[in-house]
């Protein structure tokens, strides 16, 4: 039973997005990122007026087709969390509404905090990608891991 928290605490066992696993800083700066875009308006008049993220910047595939939604339904001007409904399944609106609630429980959901998410999550990329060239070995992701730690 224990095992099962550990497992599920680290997403292994994730049916909705099953790619948070793989990297879980990113995904959950995604999370952060999709409530905040889905909460908020300005946030996403400031994310697609200015190109601020693209689709290929996230790192889970859930997260990549919440923000295309989301993208798509904002630019016919016809966002809202029901409208989200006809294109996801009821565990994914699940995780989405859960997403929202963890969010909006917190007390700054300011531009510089979406901003920080937002280079978070292009930062998580870009270390991911870097790493995932093959040619470095265990101990050098280990040494840059504690660097990045340190700062």
């Amino acid at each position: 039973m224990s095992k099962n928290i550990l497992r599920q605490t680290a997403g292994y066992a994730d049916r909705v997005n099953p790619d948070y696993a793989k990297n879980v800083q990113a995904a959950k700066a995604e999370e952060h990122i999709l409530a905040l875009l889905m909460l908020y308006e300005e946030h996403r008049k400031n994310t697609f007026g200015n190109n601020l993220l693209t689709s290929g910047d996230f790192a889970t595939d859930f997260g990549r087709r919440v923000f295309e939604k989301i993208s798509e339904l904002e630019s016919l001007g016809q966002f809202s969390e029901s409208s989200m409904g006809e294109f996801f399944s009821l565990d994914e609106m699940s995780r989405l509404k859960k997403i929202q609630l963890d969010r909006i429980s917190l007390t700054n959901n300011s531009a510089e905090v979406f901003f920080d998410c937002v280079k978070s999550l292009k930062e998580e990329n870009a270390s991911g990608q870097e790493s995932s060239g093959g040619e470095e070995d265990i101990l050098s992701v280990i040494s840059r891991k504690k660097q990045k730690i340190k700062k």
